[in-house]
């Protein structure tokens, strides 16, 4: 239902216009190569993250890494594997960038309603989170199981991989914390899962922008209050971290509606994405080794240099789409379960570190067999989330059609029922 509103809910704000530096927002689209690149960016970050928890769990700290293991294959993992936390910077930008594109394309065309909206939203989320919670709760009950509260699944002040005792985590409250997105605002992530503490930013910035857009072109005062009001409320409720970083995700906003001076000067573009590019990898060089003076510094920093490269490759789009052919690629297919891959995958690291590590009595070397041994187990990791995303991430749109299809048998239901109340009484 990509074109109609949910039924019982009246698009909002009726006759929205707008301005004309959020009309280039509304109007932005992703031709084949544009969406390529996306993939391509959005995949790649997925594994790092993915990667990150792999190394962390299987091997030792880099500073117990004993000399004859210093290599420079084994330097180059440890630092290539670092980046799992600026890969969730860069999906904080580019969903600020899809999402804000979406709505304002919504609005511009006066489809615009919280139900349509509610329902492309939680069924992306849901269709993949509900079952990697299960699956998540029955890897850590098999670890707990087998290992105990003890090694691996214990968690010490300080531990490099995990500083929380898994066991601490599994009860139903953080459970349907995590269900309702409250993780890092009233619990902590379910389980093992750590990475599911970006799930909450996300939902609430889903809230926060569309109730800050609809403020600004409500029409009458109460309306707009209103708006101001709901985002008000989320933005206090969700704590100074989730708001502070709400900011990153708005350069994805920026993006999607700044002008496009480089888009017929494909010199000049391709020069600033160069040195754009050199920009990002001095900046991620300069994060790994802690050269900011404070994370929330150094994540301002990678956001403002990846949302000036994003600015730029968007602007080939026209360009490429007229010379490459459009087809199902790589990068796509990544991207295709990248989603799933970032919520399911770290119970699973976590039971195979366990396992392999002797519970953590044990930690890896990275000598050459053991280097060796994160191809086969990425593949093993990539092949749970691709076959787990054949199940939910590929089935999202038939989903969302049952419930838009639920909602509105649901709602005829209800305007049906006062009528009956009046025209099938009894005979008199």
């Amino acid at each position: 239902m990509s074109h109609d509103v949910m039924p019982g809910l009246h698009p909002s704000p009726p006759g929205a216009k707008l301005p004309a530096f959020l009309r280039r927002g509304a109007q932005l689209r992703f031709p084949e190569p544009v969406s390529a690149r996306l993939d391509l960016i959005r995949g790649t970050a997925a594994l790092f993250v993915m990667w990150n928890h792999l190394r962390a769990a299987l091997f030792v700290e880099y500073a117990r890494v004993i000399p004859e293991n210093q290599s420079l294959g084994a330097k180059a993992v440890y630092f290539a594997t670092g980046f799992g936390h600026a890969a969730v910077i860069v999906f904080f930008v580019l969903s600020g960038l899809l999402i804000s594109a979406s709505v304002l394309r919504a609005v511009d065309e006066g489809r615009w309603s919280w139900g349509w909206y509610a329902s492309q939203r939680l069924t992306r989320l849901y269709v993949v989170l509900v079952p990697c919670l299960v699956l998540g709760a029955l890897w850590d009950q098999a670890g707990l199981a087998l290992f105990g509260t003890a090694g691996t699944y214990t968690g010490e002040p300080g531990a490099p991989f995990m500083s929380f005792a898994v066991s601490d985590r599994t009860g139903a409250g953080t459970l349907f914390a995590n269900l309702f997105y409250l993780q890092e605002i009233v619990a902590p992530p379910f389980g093992s899962n750590a990475p599911l503490w970006s799930l909450s930013y996300e939902f609430w910035y889903y809230a926060l922008f569309p109730a800050l857009l609809l403020g600004a072109l409500a029409p009458g005062a109460v309306r707009k209050a209103a708006y101001v009001a709901v985002a008000a409320a989320v933005a206090l409720f969700v704590g100074p971290v989730i708001r502070t970083y709400f900011l990153l995700w708005l350069l994805g906003v920026a993006v999607a509606v700044a002008p496009a001076p480089l888009a017929g000067r494909p010199h000049v573009r391709r020069a600033a994405a160069g040195g754009l590019l050199l920009a990002l990898g001095g900046t991620l060089a300069l994060v790994r080794v802690d050269a900011f003076p404070s994370a929330l510094a150094a994540d301002a920093a990678l956001g403002v240099v990846f949302t000036g490269l994003l600015w730029v490759l968007l602007q080939g789009g026209a360009a490429a789409a007229r010379r490459a052919p459009a087809g199902r690629t790589v990068s796509g297919t990544i991207a295709g379960f990248s989603f799933t891959l970032y919520v399911a995958h770290m119970p699973l690291i976590v039971f195979l570190a366990a396992v392999l590590t002797r519970n953590g009595a044990a930690p890896w070397q990275p000598d050459a067999a053991h280097l060796a041994a994160l191809v086969p187990l990425t593949a093993l990791v990539l092949g749970y989330a691709w076959v787990l995303a054949r199940l939910t991430e590929e089935r999202t749109v038939q989903v969302r059609r049952w419930v838009e299809r639920r909602a509105r048998s649901l709602f005829a239901r209800g305007l049906a029922r006062p009528m009956l109340g009046v025209d099938a009484g009894p005979a008199r």
